[in-house]
């Protein structure tokens, strides 16, 4: 540092599109945790592929500030709330489906074929056989 000036400022932001996240903020960590973990399991992210983690990430803490909200409200939302909500997960789900992430199955579920409706039928009529028996 030289005598007479001012120490240089850091900057904690990281600007994400129009937003500006402090990075230590719960919010600003959690985006650069999401932001490295999608972009990680890409790769290295072409210039399409950066907007979209970006839109992913803002995605994410969006629905992360709903859940934190229903969490401290005994999880009721309004109707608007839910509405909204909803059309965020769904807009992050096609999101990251654009960016190739999709939810791993387990190698049980891919090695045996695994079908829900199987699942379902084994479970949901278990109690009309119990009553059956009885």
């Amino acid at each position: 540092m030289r005598p007479g000036k001012p120490p240089p400022k850091r900057n904690y932001c990281k600007r994400t599109g129009l937003a500006l996240l402090d990075g230590r903020t719960p919010e600003g960590r959690l985006a650069k945790r999401l932001r490295e973990g999608f972009t990680g399991q890409i790769g290295s992210p072409n210039p399409v592929e950066t907007a979209l983690i970006e839109r992913a990430v803002m995605l994410s803490l969006q629905i992360a500030r709903f859940d934190k909200a229903a969490a401290e409200n005994g999880g009721k939302f309004e109707k608007h709330q839910s509405d909204v909500y909803l059309a965020w997960s769904n807009t992050l789900v096609r999101t990251l489906a654009q960016l190739g992430l999709a939810p791993r199955t387990s190698k049980a579920k891919r090695q045996a074929g695994y079908d829900h409706s199987v699942f379902l039928d084994r479970f949901v009529s278990a109690p009309a056989d119990a009553d059956a028996a009885a």
